[in-house]
């Protein structure tokens, strides 16, 4: 037998349970394959037995399923407390103590066919779901310790995967689920389908029930999307297996789409030549999906063409810190584009929402926009916190409005919605060694806003925009007629003059982010803060003249201040 051969090629010739088990049930996918990494095949065909011996008692057995689901429990129990009296729970007993494993899996497995005794219908996507996180999950998470992995963002990818295959199982089960008189259709979509359960127990085939397997389709292939961003996470023996799951779920969950109605009358599998295909698509190297490569060259593009000063600062960023923080400069770029191009409120509203959509979509893993399919990939890697993102949303939100601030603290709050919080997603990309990191790059957001409200003082005026606050104009004798000046009269310039000595105290403040940061990570904030400090002193140097003229650095000379940096960042690379 060719699991068994595996086996002894991997240093395991005596007769195992487990083996036995595992070579003795074939599905889509044998769980032990030449894929596996060879020092684990004989623990995961272990683990294999053990989830078949689980859904056995859960599917198959005779007797009152419960009282052998609860037998079957307390066996577990000994499984770490004692000695087992299970064959295949004494020979598990080995890789759990070799390896560590968690028991919290093992229970979770059981609790999930102690639903199937006493609930068979789902009434939302939400209770569904439920259930796959005790059905499905725990064998990914037991892989992954396998592995000697238990961070959560390889469990989290690693459930998504799992979650999927779990969705594709029911979908392509449904005929035998029915036979049983179960049905993991959610009864939300069977409603919306215009179906009956009766339907569904009945093998009924018609229109409405093709289109209900495009929607499960529709519902079930983000959950692969997302568990893809595990492989790069992994090392490549590690990552095969999960990759060959992974195309025999999405090649599964084709067969059904193209089987429509049918799937209702028969079980959906792969032919031969099918698995032989995918078993060859295993063995080559993993690149990343089309559409993954495409987003990704769509929002470098979009950052390289808008972000001229941020752009050469973020080329000295290794690369995958480099793609997210382009697709979190991309997603700031859409977010000022909703409400600058807007023609009028109404439309920048309705532009705001539709973005607010998309991007609660993408935190449920569904991206269809490239930019927003880049966000995701950038979430799977480092902790950009939801927040932040809604946070810039509604900081320009307030654009919409004939803006003003009556002081400095409401102008604050503003810019720390629309700078700091850009800031910070920044610094979940650049990482950090202290958590006071934070409110270091709070600051220089802060001082890179105040920068570009005094460089923009007058074209936010003619939008009916004011960003300096209402208690200091009137204490510097500045009028709004002022801002609609071709020249900048000497109380504006007074005015600029105290903004920028504030945006000095944060620059100052925010040098002490340098050194919080990983090394190859400080070059990019400090690249920003020396050309937003220059543009300031620019500005300062000609007397605030905003009205009169355009600022903006060369290129020879933002070129001197990237060389200039770049000896400083190589000097703070000792400390």
């Amino acid at each position: 037998m060719l699991i068994h051969r595996l086996f002894t090629k991997a240093g395991r010739t005596h007769k195992s349970a487990a083996v036995e088990l595992a070579g003795s049930h074939y599905e889509n996918f044998p769980v032990l394959s030449f894929l596996l990494p060879s020092r684990l095949r004989l623990d995961v065909a272990r683990l294999y037995a053990y989830c078949r011996t689980v859904d056995d008692l859960g599917d198959e057995a005779a007797g009152d399923r419960t009282a052998l689901l609860d037998e079957w429990e307390a066996d577990v129990h000994r499984l770490f407390t004692g000695r087992p009296e299970h064959p295949v729970l004494r020979e598990l007993q080995e890789t759990v103590d070799r390896h560590r494993l968690p028991p919290a899996p093992f229970f979770h497995l059981i609790e999930a066919n102690r639903r199937d005794q006493r609930q068979n219908r789902y009434d939302t996507w939400e209770e569904l779901l439920d259930y796959c996180r005790y059905s499905a999950n725990p064998v990914g998470r037991l892989y992954l310790h396998l592995l000697g992995y238990d961070d959560a963002e390889r469990q989290s990818l690693a459930d998504a995967t799992c979650t999927a295959l779990q969705l594709v199982n029911f979908w392509q089960d449904i005929s035998v689920d029915a036979a049983r008189n179960r049905i993991y259709i959610p009864r939300e979509e069977l409603q919306k389908a215009g179906m009956a359960e009766a339907d569904v127990l009945a093998g009924v085939n018609s229109p409405a029930a093709a289109a209900l397997i495009d929607r499960l389709a529709e519902r079930t292939a983000p959950f692969f999307d997302k568990g893809l961003f595990l492989l790069p996470l992994l090392k490549k023996e590690e990552a095969r297996c999960i990759r060959l799951f992974t195309l025999g779920g999405q090649a599964v969950l084709r067969a059904v789409v193209r089987a429509k109605e049918e799937a209702f009358t028969r079980r959906v599998i792969l032919s031969p030549p099918a698995k032989l295909r995918l078993l060859w698509q295993g063995l080559l190297p993993y690149r990343p999906d089309h559409r993954l490569k495409e987003a990704l060259a769509y929002t470098k593009r979009i950052t390289k063409e808008s972000a001229r000063h941020f752009y050469p600062a973020f080329l000295t960023l290794p690369a995958k810190r480099r793609l997210a923080i382009c697709a979190v400069y991309a997603f700031c770029r859409r977010v000022d584009d909703a409400v600058d191009l807007a023609p009028s409120k109404e439309e920048g509203q309705k532009a705001l929402a539709h973005l607010k959509q998309k991007l609660l979509s993408c935190l449920e893993g569904v991206a269809k926009d490239p930019l927003f399919t880049a966000l995701l990939a950038a979430k799977q890697f480092f902790p950009l916190k939801n927040a932040h993102l809604f946070a810039l949303l509604d900081g320009v939100a307030k654009d919409l409005e004939k803006v003003s601030f009556t002081d400095w603290p409401r102008l604050k709050q503003y810019c720390l919605e629309v700078a700091g919080a850009p800031g910070l997603l920044a610094l979940s990309i650049f990482g950090r060694r202290s958590e006071q990191a934070e409110d270091y790059a709070a600051d220089l957001g802060l001082a890179m806003q105040i920068t570009n409200i005094i460089r923009d003082v007058g074209e936010d005026y003619q939008q009916g925009r004011i960003y300096l606050p209402g208690d200091e104009l009137q204490q510097f004798a500045v009028t709004p007629e002022m801002l609609a000046g071709d020249s900048t009269p000497p109380p504006l310039q007074r005015l600029l003059a105290f903004q920028a000595a504030r945006a000095r105290a944060y620059y100052q403040s925010a040098t002490k982010l340098f050194t919080l940061l990983p090394r190859r990570s400080r070059f990019c904030p400090m690249a920003l803060h020396a050309v937003y400090e220059t543009l300031l002193s620019e500005m300062e140097k000609y007397g605030f003249d905003v009205l009169g003229r355009r600022y903006q650095l060369s290129g020879k000379r933002k070129a001197a201040i990237i060389i200039k940096v770049g000896w400083q960042w190589l000097l703070s690379m000792r400390t």
